[in-house]
């Protein structure tokens, strides 16, 4: 299945390959970002404790 994909791009002409070059990094950049976000989750949940404002915005009471 793979093997049949790289070599329809193999032999597609440049602006396709291009395409796919595009449509590929695209879709590792969000993988990439969405691990990031998911790692860093915990540390912004640990530093901002449940109940309080965050900085710069007033409680709902003030």
């Amino acid at each position: 299945m793979i093997k049949n994909f790289l070599e329809n791009i193999r032999a597609a002409d440049e602006p396709t390959k291009r395409k796919v070059a595009i449509v590929v990094t695209i879709v590792c950049m969000v993988i990439i970002i969405f691990v990031w976000l998911a790692y860093f989750n915990p540390f912004v949940a640990v530093s901002a404790p449940q109940g309080t404002p965050a900085a710069g915005y007033p409680s709902a009471g003030q």
